[in-house]
C-alpha cells in the first residue's frame, strides 16, 4: 500500500466511525488537499473492494421478502408464499438480497499472524469433562470431535474439529425495526457468524463478528436466503486451500456451523417448527399445550401437571372428586432426537392426504427438515440453545406483571400494593446515581416507565435491586423468598465456569421453582416450560454466556443507528455491512490494526491491558508479581495537605502492619512527607475502576463508584492469628506513601506503598453481598489500609432508611457495551 492508500483508507474509517456524509469528505478532502492525498469516496471503495477481495453475490428475492430466489428456487418467476411476481413489467428484479462470500474473508484471516494467534485458542483449549467454561467443553461438540463429517449425504474421511485450522461457528439471526419504533415499520434481519475460535472476550465484539448479509424485512422461508452459506459450508467440510502467515505454507482450512442462537422466533425459522402458541412448541422435547378455556385468548399452556379436560373445558375429576392431572416428568421428558425431524418429515411427505400431513405437523410441531441439514454437524433438537437474554426478558416482566395485577387479569395474595410498588419505582430511579455506570446503563420508572426497559435493564433490576428493593415489601414472604430463588438459579446459570454437579443442582433448583409457581394455567407459558431445559442447553452447548445473545441485539441496535437514508434503508445498510468487511479485511491482510487505531482503542492483542496512557501512573515498587495492577489515573496532587486525623488513622495502619513504634513512624514519616494523592485508581488486567469521594462532587451527573469491596486483617482471639476479613466502604482518598530506605523498615524499606482512607460500611461481619442481601445504615471511623485490598467497585441503593449493597464480584458474567 503507497501513502494514498493508507490515507484514503484512513479517511474512510472515520467515515464510518463518525458517519461522515459525502459532503463532508468532499470539504475534507480539499481543505487538506496540500497535506493529504486523499481519493474520492468512489475511488476509494474501488480500491478497497480490489485489496479487500470481497465481492458481494446478489440474489433475487421477493417484494415482500418472504424468500429468496436460489438453489431450487433459483428458476421461480413468483414467491411461493404470498405469489408476488419476481419480475416488475420490464423485466426487472423488484427487490434483492446482498450476500458477503465467507471464504474469501477467512483467506484474510490466515493472512494476519495476529489472528491466527487469536483464532488457536480453540485447538489450544483444554477440554474438561466435569465442568464447562466455554463450547469446547460441551458435550455437543465433544461428540463431533469423534464423528466423520457428512457433506450432501457423503462421509468424507476426516473427523470434525480435526485439524488445527478449523473454524467454529455459531450462526444468529434476528429481525429489528430499522426506525426506532416498537412496531409497524420497516424491519430488516442481519445474519451473524460468531468465530468461536477467538477468545470469548472478542469473539462477541462487533469487528470480530461476520456479517453474511441483511434480509430486507422478516423473512418467512430462511433457508432460501443462506443457501449461499450452505453452499459455502459444504465446500469447508470438504476443505479449502489457504496460505497461513504463521507456518507460511498452504493449509486446509475447514470451517462449521456448530449452533444457531437468536431468540425463540429467529430459532423457529431456522429449524422450522410451529413454536409460540402451537400445540408442540418445544424443539426439545414432546411437551404438548393445553388450552385455558376461561382465558379469551384461548392460548396454549405448557404446565407440567396437566389437568384432563372434558369438551367443556371443565377439568374431569376421579372417583374421589380430585382433578385427574397428566404429569410430565420433569427430570425424564420425552426429548426430540435429531432423527425424529427427519422421521416427522417423511411420515408427512408419506400421508395420503393433506388433512393428515397437516394433522401430523400440528401433533409434532414440525414443518420440515431444519435449515442447516446439508453439512451434518449440527443435532436438530440440541443444537439451537434457548437464549438466556430472551428467557429471563419474557419471565422477568411477566412476574412484575403478577404482581402488579397487570397479567391476563389473574389476582392473587402475591400483589403488590400500588403505593408499595410507585415507591419501589422512585428508589429504582434514585439508585442510579449511585451504582457504577460500567454495571448498567441508567435504569428508568419501573412502575410507570417499564416499556423503557432493555433486556439488560430487566436482568440487572432483577439480580441486583429486586432482593433489595423487596425484601419485607410483599405480605406473604414465601413470593420474595420465590423471587430470590429465581434470582439464584440465574446467577449459577452464569457463571464463567460451571461444574456439572452445580448444573444437576441448578436443575433440581429450577424443577422445584416451576412447580411453586404453577398455580394458574394462564401462567404456564413457553419462556417458563424452556427453563426447564437450561441445563441441558448448557451441558449440550455450552456456558449461557457463550450462547447468549446480547451482542446480536447490540448488533441490531447499531445497525438502527447507523440507517442513513428512510427511502433506501436496505441499501443504505447492506453498504454498511459491505463497507465493513472492507474495513476488516484489509486490517487483516496488511497488518494495519495499529495504523488504524483510535486513541480509545484497546489493543485485543495483548493480554494485559496494564498499558498506563497519558497523566497516569503506576508505582513499580509497590506491585507484588501475584497482584493485579493498580494504575493511578488524574485528578493528581503533588502538593496536597493531609489532615491530623487521616495522618493518625495511617499511622495506625503502619504501626500494625510492621509492628513498629508510633513514635518511631512519626519521627521517620511525618505528616509533610504525605503530599501526593490521586483522585482514581483503575484495577488492571480488566479490573474495576474506582474513583474517591474526595472528587465527587466536582460532576453532578457523575456516577458514583467509590463504593469498594475490601479484605482487612482482623484478630481471630480464638485461633490466636490474624486472619482476612471481608469488608464494604467507600473510597475517600488515596494517598502515595515513599517508605524511607531505612533497614528498621524491613521488608518495606525504600519501597512505595499506595494507601486508601476508606470509611467503613457498618455490615454483618464477613457477610458476602455476591451471595445475598447486605444492608447497613451506619458509617464506621475512617480507617487507612493498603490499595492492594481493593478488589472491586461496589453499588448501593437506599430503600427505607437503609442502604443495599450491589456486589458484582462473583463468578457470574455480565454484559459490556
Amino acid at each position: 500500500l503507497d501513502e494514498s492508500d493508507i490515507d484514503s483508507i484512513k479517511m474512510f474509517k472515520l467515515k464510518m466511525k463518525h458517519g461522515l456524509t459525502r459532503e463532508t469528505m468532499r470539504d475534507f478532502q480539499y481543505l487538506y488537499r496540500d497535506k493529504f492525498n486523499i481519493d474520492s469516496e468512489w475511488k476509494t471503495l474501488r480500491r478497497m473492494s480490489d485489496l479487500s477481495q470481497i465481492e458481494p453475490a446478489w440474489y433475487d428475492c421477493c417484494i415482500r421478502s418472504c424468500m429468496a430466489f436460489t438453489g431450487k428456487h433459483s428458476k421461480l418467476q413468483q414467491c411461493l408464499h404470498c405469489h408476488e411476481d419476481r419480475y416488475d413489467a420490464y423485466g426487472k428484479y423488484r427487490r434483492r438480497f446482498g450476500y458477503l462470500p465467507v471464504i474469501p474473508r477467512l483467506h484474510g484471516l490466515f493472512q494476519s499472524k495476529k489472528m491466527v494467534s487469536l483464532m488457536s485458542y480453540r485447538y489450544n483449549y483444554p477440554i474438561s469433562t466435569d465442568s464447562i467454561s466455554d463450547v469446547f467443553d460441551s458435550s455437543g461438540y465433544r461428540d463431533l470431535l469423534n464423528r466423520q463429517v457428512i457433506a450432501d449425504g457423503v462421509k468424507l474421511p476426516h473427523t470434525y474439529f480435526s485439524g488445527e485450522h478449523d473454524i467454529a461457528f455459531s450462526f444468529y439471526s434476528d429481525s429489528y425495526q430499522v426506525f426506532r419504533r416498537k412496531r409497524r415499520g420497516p424491519s430488516a434481519t442481519p445474519l451473524l457468524l460468531k468465530n468461536l475460535n477467538l477468545p470469548p472476550e472478542l469473539r462477541t465484539r462487533s469487528e470480530y463478528l461476520i456479517p453474511l448479509g441483511l434480509i430486507p424485512g422478516t423473512p418467512k422461508d430462511l433457508g432460501s436466503f443462506v443457501e449461499p452459506f450452505q453452499d459455502e459450508l459444504v465446500a469447508l467440510a470438504h476443505g479449502v486451500e489457504t496460505y497461513c502467515s504463521t507456518s507460511q505454507s498452504p493449509i486446509t482450512l475447514r470451517a462449521y456451523c456448530h449452533l444457531n442462537e437468536g431468540d425463540i422466533r429467529a430459532l423457529e425459522k431456522a429449524l422450522r417448527i410451529s413454536g409460540v402458541n402451537s400445540f408442540s412448541p418445544c424443539r426439545e422435547c414432546e411437551i404438548k399445550g393445553i388450552r385455558d378455556c376461561s382465558c379469551p385468548q384461548n392460548h396454549y399452556y405448557y404446565p407440567l401437571a396437566q389437568p384432563s379436560l372434558d369438551d367443556n373445558g371443565d377439568p374431569l375429576l376421579n372417583k374421589n372428586g380430585d382433578p385427574i392431572v397428566h404429569e410430565w416428568p420433569p427430570h425424564n421428558l420425552p426429548y426430540r432426537s435429531h432423527e425424529s425431524f427427519s422421521a416427522v418429515v417423511n411420515e408427512m411427505a408419506e400421508a395420503s392426504t393433506t388433512k393428515k400431513s397437516n394433522q401430523i405437523r400440528f401433533f409434532h410441531g414440525i414443518k420440515d427438515i431444519p435449515v442447516f441439514s446439508r453439512v451434518e454437524c449440527q443435532h436438530y433438537g440440541r443444537s439451537s440453545a434457548h437464549d438466556w437474554m430472551h428467557m429471563f426478558e419474557n419471565i422477568i416482566p411477566n412476574l412484575v406483571s403478577l404482581w402488579t395485577g397487570k397479567f391476563k387479569g389473574i389476582r392473587g395474595d402475591y400483589e403488590l400494593e400500588a403505593s408499595v410498588w410507585e415507591q419501589v419505582g422512585e428508589e429504582t430511579v434514585n439508585a442510579v446515581k449511585d451504582i457504577p455506570a460500567t454495571f448498567v446503563r441508567r435504569l428508568p420508572n419501573i412502575a410507570t416507565d417499564r416499556s423503557s426497559y432493555t433486556a439488560e435493564s430487566w436482568v440487572f433490576w432483577f439480580m441486583y435491586l429486586m432482593p433489595i428493593l423487596l425484601q419485607n415489601r410483599f405480605n406473604n414472604s414465601v413470593y420474595y423468598d420465590h423471587a430470590c430463588h429465581l434470582r439464584d438459579i440465574m446467577v449459577v446459570s452464569l457463571q464463567f465456569t460451571i461444574t456439572l454437579d452445580e448444573i444437576e443442582q441448578m436443575r433440581r433448583d429450577i424443577i422445584k421453582w416451576i412447580r411453586e409457581y404453577e398455580r394458574r394455567l394462564a401462567v404456564c407459558t413457553l419462556t417458563i416450560h424452556i427453563l426447564i431445559h437450561l441445563p441441558d442447553d448448557i451441558i449440550f452447548c455450552g456456558p449461557a454466556w457463550s450462547t447468549w445473545a446480547f451482542y446480536g441485539e447490540r448488533f441490531c441496535g447499531t445497525l438502527q443507528r447507523q440507517v442513513g437514508s428512510r427511502s433506501a434503508p436496505y441499501a443504505n445498510l447492506t453498504n454498511r455491512l459491505i463497507y465493513s468487511a472492507y474495513l476488516f479485511q484489509i486490517t487483516c491482510r496488511f497488518d494495519l490494526s495499529d495504523i488504524l487505531a483510535f486513541p480509545d482503542d484497546l489493543d485485543d492483542f495483548e493480554e494485559d491491558d496494564a498499558g498506563v496512557v497519558s497523566g497516569e501512573r503506576q508505582y513499580a515498587g509497590c506491585i507484588l508479581s501475584e497482584d493485579p495492577c493498580s494504575v493511578l489515573r488524574p485528578p493528581h496532587s503533588s502538593s496536597s495537605i493531609i489532615t491530623s486525623n487521616e495522618y493518625h488513622r495511617i499511622v495506625n495502619y503502619l504501626k500494625e502492619v510492621t509492628g513498629k513504634s508510633e513514635r518511631s513512624i512519626k519521627h521517620s514519616l511525618p505528616i509533610i512527607s504525605f503530599t501526593e494523592t490521586w483522585g482514581k485508581v483503575r484495577i488492571t488486567p480488566r479490573g474495576d475502576s474506582f474513583r474517591t469521594t474526595q472528587i465527587l462532587g466536582r460532576n453532578q451527573n457523575a456516577r458514583n463508584n467509590s463504593g469498594v469491596r475490601y479484605n482487612s486483617q482482623v484478630w481471630d482471639h480464638g485461633q490466636q492469628q490474624y486472619r482476612p476479613q471481608l469488608f464494604y466502604g467507600e473510597l475517600d482518598k488515596i494517598i502515595v506513601c515513599n517508605i524511607p530506605d531505612d533497614a528498621s523498615w524491613g521488608a518495606l524499606q525504600g519501597t512505595t506503598k499506595l494507601l486508601a482512607l476508606i470509611t467503613p460500611w457498618k455490615t454483618p461481619r464477613g457477610k458476602d453481598a455476591a451471595e445475598g442481601v447486605v444492608e447497613f445504615s451506619m458509617k464506621a471511623a475512617q480507617i487507612a489500609t493498603d490499595l492492594q485490598s481493593i478488589s472491586a467497585v461496589v453499588g448501593k441503593v437506599k430503600t427505607r432508611k437503609r442502604y443495599g449493597i450491589i456486589d458484582r464480584s462473583s463468578a457470574s458474567t455480565s454484559t459490556t457495551f
